[in-house]
């Protein structure tokens, strides 16, 4: 399997999964579209892989390169019921999922997911008004996207891809991802106690609400989620990578959704995110 990334640098990353049989290239105009704002990933796999290693790999690479968190997904078909697949098993956090056609339900069900999930209605694939039934049930939150009728056989992507991605950006919502990094003269496991330390998020104070998602040991890693005025979304990781014998690389990512002030949050963030990485240096060399 082979995860193809292209798109807008530094943005939230989407994830394209198109029906078993079909090659990654039906996605083309819909991937330049969404690539002016998004970071589109495409999964294109070998044709004799079964559908289980295919959501295996999709699994771990998503982990491996993107901490398993993106934006959003769109599975078509058979896609899509891989991609509910991957949803349940709950290691990979998306935040939006759309679903075209007929797809199959997991049979652990959707327990695990907690994002919104989305079914693209219109479609008279065989099964399509069964699956929208199985989903409801899997999953009472459903929402529903709408477009004019399609014929059989026809999916959203072959007929209008500037409208497909309109509607899937208007689904995913806007959003985008700040990063910054600071080389820390100290051992990564110093750089981790020193912030085992502080309570959890007191450098988030200004957020109205907060929940601490993810904190291990084990790579040195906290997420904390949370929201202001303004600002729906602020998904905040932390992470303590060693580097060299006596160095560490303490890394600020956030996530951001905050609507047409998206960009300007951004800025804002990178700034904030610089001085928080000061004051934790400062800290540092008190100590």
């Amino acid at each position: 399997m082979e995860l193809r990334e292209t798109g807008k640098a530094g943005a939230a990353a989407v994830l394209l999964w198109p029906d078993d049989g079909l090659d990654a290239a039906v996605f083309a105009s819909v991937v330049r579209s969404l690539g002016k704002s998004c970071r589109v990933l495409v999964p294109v796999f070998a044709p004799e892989e079964p559908p289980d290693a295919r959501v295996a790999a999709v699994e771990s690479a998503l982990l491996a390169g993107y901490d398993g968190r993106i934006w959003g997904a769109y599975g078509l078909r058979g896609g899509g019921s891989a991609l509910l697949s991957l949803l349940a098993e709950g290691k990979v956090r998306v935040r939006t999922c759309v679903v075209e056609g007929a797809v199959e339900v997991p049979a652990q069900g959707l327990r695990e997911f907690s994002g919104t999930l989305f079914h693209w209605k219109g479609s008279k694939d065989k099964g399509a008004g069964k699956s929208w039934e199985a989903l409801h049930k899997a999953f009472p939150a459903l929402r529903s996207l709408t477009l004019r009728k399609l014929k059989a056989g026809q999916d959203v992507a072959s007929i209008r891809p500037d409208i497909m991605t309109k509607r899937l950006l208007k689904a995913f919502g806007s959003a985008g991802t700040v990063r910054v990094s600071t080389l820390v003269p100290h051992s990564a496991s110093c750089v981790w106690r020193q912030l085992n330390r502080r309570p959890a998020g007191k450098a988030l104070g200004w957020l109205q609400t907060m929940q601490p998602l993810r904190r291990t040991d084990e790579d040195r890693t906290q997420i904390i989620e949370g929201a202001a005025k303004g600002v729906p979304l602020w998904s905040h990781m932390t992470r303590v990578e060693p580097c060299g014998e006596y160095g560490a690389v303490c890394v600020d990512q956030v996530e951001i959704s905050a609507g047409a002030l998206t960009p300007a949050v951004m800025r804002a963030a990178e700034i904030y995110l610089k001085a928080v990485q000061k004051s934790r240096n400062r800290q540092m060399r008190k100590e």
